[in-house]
């Protein structure tokens, strides 16, 4: 009896600190704690996305035409790996490269001067073949903290994270002159996302992911306006004027934790 009654008393002594490893943040089990390094490949879905901007013609005899373009392109497929590291307490940082195919795209040019005169009433539609995509970054992330009262023995953990990024466009000579434009083009980016980390109580180290980026591209005009403009007769001008687009990216995979 007096055995008995000593391991009770054990008991319920060491059961509040049982209970706290099980809801708090600061004892997570180990299979929760931030990885020192880890490794995720990933596949996904490209959403569809618009680029607009002004696209004009200044000719050497003074004439100058400007359009507005619009393109639509479709949903791609995607893929990829990201590695991350942990760096201290909740942050870490992380470096992806993802993959996705051209998708085709519908292009609207509706015409805003001709030879200065201001018109509206020409617009040209086409659809054609989109451009592959290289999209890569580097940034840090913070991991949100688990609530105080989640009571599940591996609760999803969170992450959130931003940093720079570059977008490479594979390039496409879809007018046919071999000058040049089928070189791929590299875009500045800036980069957020938020990812979802699920452990596999029966895989330690293996945990299933979901996560979500957008890439708020800034397109190289001047690129564009350099290779085009050996499409013209020589001493044409041309000139692009496009707005910043958010590529945004929805993935899922497998994350292994070393």
């Amino acid at each position: 009896m007096r055995r008995f009654l000593l391991l009770l008393v054990a008991a319920l002594l060491t059961a509040p600190a049982v209970a706290e490893a099980q809801i708090s943040p600061k004892h997570l089990p180990a299979d929760q704690e931030l990885p020192r390094f880890a490794v995720t490949p990933f596949a996904g879905v490209q959403a569809p996305y618009m680029a607009a901007g002004r696209f004009g013609l200044v000719f050497p005899d003074g004439g100058r035409e400007f359009w507005d373009v619009t393109q639509v392109f479709e949903p791609a497929l995607a893929a990829g790996l990201q590695l991350q590291t942990h760096i201290g307490g909740p942050w870490g940082a992380l470096a992806s490269i993802s993959y996705s195919y051209g998708a085709d795209q519908s292009v609207r040019y509706d015409a805003w001067a001709l030879d200065g005169a201001h018109t509206g009433d020409e617009v040209v539609e086409f659809r054609t073949g989109g451009q592959a995509l290289w999209m890569g970054r580097m940034a840090v992330y913070y991991r949100l903290p688990v609530p105080e009262r989640d009571l599940r023995l591996y609760p999803v953990i969170g992450t959130v994270s931003a940093g720079p990024a570059v977008v490479r466009q594979e390039g496409r000579d879809y007018l046919g002159t071999g000058e040049g434009l089928a070189d791929p083009v590299y875009n500045l980016a800036i980069n957020v996302g938020a990812d979802a980390i699920l452990p596999i109580a029966a895989l330690p180290g293996v945990s299933l992911y979901a996560g979500a980026e957008n890439y708020l591209t800034f397109w190289n005009t001047g690129e564009w306006e350099r290779r085009e403009a050996a499409f013209y007769w020589p001493g044409t001008t041309v000139q692009y004027d496009y707005n910043p687009t958010f590529l945004v990216l929805f993935r899922i995979g497998s994350t292994v934790r070393f």
